[in-house]
């Protein structure tokens, strides 16, 4: 069992939008805009699909030009005994300092200073001591031709001192406020002093609403959005301090049957047993499950429900055949609800051939969808010879803060199938927002190997250098500096913890994917495992070459592994003799096929370097023998196109 306690907020507010883009498949660490790549006109894999492809809107408010509390929209009225901390603002400073996400005039809930200040006998310094209520209700809306809305709306938010009392809800009245529904409470997953303004734009707030059976009775609607704390923590003390911004505020009607396919798998990731991989070689492999996040757009709750599945492979060719299945974990999905549908379907993955695949997931069901757009999600994966890794293949990296110092250490999880020998650790780490020197690096990282309850079992020291960062280097097991480091054999049906430290004081940075639904990477900090809030760019390597690369250092030879790899121009092997030799350099492909010999003759003792062109060779894993007089040194080398 994976022991995670969470840092950070996650990223879902009902439903969140984020925009659309078209990446390239992972090809070692390089990311570039493609064209969809696919035989139907469909975009290529967003993120998540969309929630702002309403069929009709029926009111909307952007708070432009407000004149107090009036818009043209009408007045907007408060109510509660903190009703004064609501107004129509355009700030793009919170109270606390942080950048909000919002343009222009938006509401604003601001309790960062409650009447009193900090001299109040009720709420000295800010921290109320007892219960807090404040409400902004809306104009009168004219919802009478329907008895089914969409409410959405954008956010930024922040509380203190009590996360189990949530502060954020909204009700809805359909008789001119005289009477209120039961009040929705916003679970954002932050917690007490988590900042939403951590991501770069606001929350979207998305909810399927029912009204009035009668459509006619909704013709005095209004909505109420609330800040109320009715729950004091260990030092009496609610949640308020700090700031709920709302704008973009649109109520539309609600298609009979909308279903949204919004977060795409290739795994049963919500069970909490299941990491997903996106690249593995065929003995890490088994069949191929997809699992979607789905919400219920429609006023209907749609029959035989499930995902069709399709597998393409790089030509885009279909590889098998098409299938459909799924089970809901509620069996079925209601208006407004979100449930999981998972589908394990058979296709054996340990019969596909080394390349990138792309999987088309589509949601059916007996009834016409009547907003298409949102039914179909990507994915890709890559069948590899010999990593193994959860990188998310449809985003580009970003970069995070890789521990330096102390106890800190930051990795990931991996579930082993069948017994294999792991000969590398595959990492980013990069130098961008970093504090170290490249010129004068000379550090020393350990990599750790711990199994699923964190108990020690291996470790290896290396001496970082420049030549390390900013490009995939593989960590050898073999060549670790501590004495008696060697590769390790990871057990079938296992799951062990990767991770790396630095002792030094220098701030390094490392390459990662932002969405990480499985929650497999992580940062071990004092003891204590924590959810690193994204993926690191790690991979265990198989590859059983790498066991002769603890002869790169012979009796008269020194060869260093080539720089940079991979490389799409060219590429430069350096080595020192301690005596003159004749040297040359054979490239073999993956076939054993030798493709380009470079003769270089007899070279003096001394340090010498060899460029090798990759403008004639195709993208692909080679190996170059590298030889001086009777010694040969073999590595190997990745062309990137």
């Amino acid at each position: 069992m994976k022991k995670i306690y969470f840092l950070g907020a996650l990223l879902i507010a009902g439903s969140s939008a984020f925009s659309q883009a078209n990446y390239k498949s992972y090809d070692f660490g390089t990311y570039f805009l493609k064209v969809n790549p696919n035989p139907i006109t469909e975009v290529f894999r967003p993120t998540e699909n969309n929630s702002d492809d309403r069929v009709l809107v029926l009111w909307a408010e952007d708070f432009s030009s407000p004149t107090g509390l009036t818009t043209g929209q009408g007045t907007w009225t408060t109510d509660g005994p903190e009703a004064a901390y609501w107004e129509i603002d355009n700030s793009t400073v919170a109270p606390n300092g942080f950048g909000l996400s919002m343009n222009g005039d938006h509401l604003l809930w601001d309790s960062r200073t409650p009447v009193g200040g900090a001299t109040g006998a009720d709420e000295p310094g800010g921290f109320a001591t007892t219960a807090v209520e404040g409400s902004i209700i809306t104009p009168t809306i004219d919802l009478s031709a329907t008895s089914a809305i969409t409410l959405e709306f954008d956010l930024n938010t922040m509380f203190c001192c009590n996360s189990s009392d949530l502060p954020w809800e909204y009700s809805i009245s359909t008789d001119d406020g005289v009477t209120w529904g039961t009040p929705v409470e916003l679970d954002l997953g932050l917690g007490a002093n988590d900042n939403s303004n951590d991501i770069s734009s606001p929350y979207h707030y998305t909810k399927v609403i029912s009204l009035d059976a009668i459509a006619a009775n909704n013709v005095d609607t209004k909505i109420k959005f609330t800040w109320k704390a009715t729950v004091a923590n260990t030092n009496g003390q609610f949640s308020t301090h700090y700031y709920w911004t709302i704008d973009n505020i649109s109520i539309s009607d609600v298609p009979d049957y909308d279903m949204h396919n919004e977060k795409f798998w290739l795994a049963d990731v919500q069970s909490g047993t299941q990491l997903e991989y996106t690249e593995f070689p065929a003995s890490q492999t088994t069949t191929l499950t997809c699992q979607s996040e789905i919400t219920n757009f429609g006023a209907n709750t749609p029959t035989n429900l499930n995902m069709e599945v399709t597998v393409y492979d790089a030509a885009n060719n279909i590889v098998g055949t098409t299938l459909s299945g799924g089970t809901l974990v509620g069996n079925t999905i209601g208006a407004g609800q979100t449930d999981t549908l998972t589908f394990a379907t058979g296709i054996d993955l340990t019969a596909l051939a080394v390349g990138e695949y792309n999987v088309r997931n589509v949601l059916l069901y007996t009834e016409t969808d009547e907003v298409l757009e949102n039914d179909t999600l990507w994915r890709s994966f890559m069948i590899t010879e010999n990593e193994l890794g959860h990188i998310n293949l449809d985003l580009p990296g970003t970069a995070n803060q890789f521990y330096s110092g102390g106890d800190g250490q930051i990795g990931t999880y991996f579930d082993i199938i069948t017994e294999d020998v792991l000969y590398g650790v595959d990492f980013y780490l990069i130098t961008n927002g970093g504090t170290v020197n490249t010129s004068t690096l000379d550090q020393l990282v350990t990599l750790y190997i711990y199994d699923d309850e964190t108990n020690y079992l291996n470790s290896y020291e290396y001496t970082l250098t420049a030549g390390m960062l900013d490009t995939w280097y593989t960590f050898n097991l073999n060549q670790a500096e501590n004495s008696g480091a060697t590769e390790f054999t990871l057990n079938a049906n296992s799951t062990y913890i990767i991770t790396l430290n630095s002792s030094a004081g220098e701030v390094l940075w490392y390459n990662s994917s932002a969405v990480d639904a499985d929650y497999s990477g992580l940062e071990i900090v004092d003891g204590t495992n924590y959810w690193a809030g994204a993926e690191p760019w790690m991979k265990l390597n198989f590859d059983q070459s790498l066991s002769i690369e603890d002869e790169n250092t012979l009796e008269s030879i020194s060869v260093s592994q080539n720089v940079p790899n991979p490389f799409t121009g060219n590429t430069v092997v350096s080595y020192s003799l301690t005596e003159a030799s004749n040297v040359s350099i054979e490239i073999i492909d993956v076939t054993g096929k030798v493709v380009s010999t470079i003769n270089e003759g007899t070279q003096t003792a001394g340090e010498h370097n060899i460029t090798i062109d990759g403008s004639t060779l195709a993208e692909g894993t080679y190996f170059y023998t590298f030889t001086a007089g009777e010694y040969k040194v073999t590595k190997r080398m990745v062309v990137s196109k």
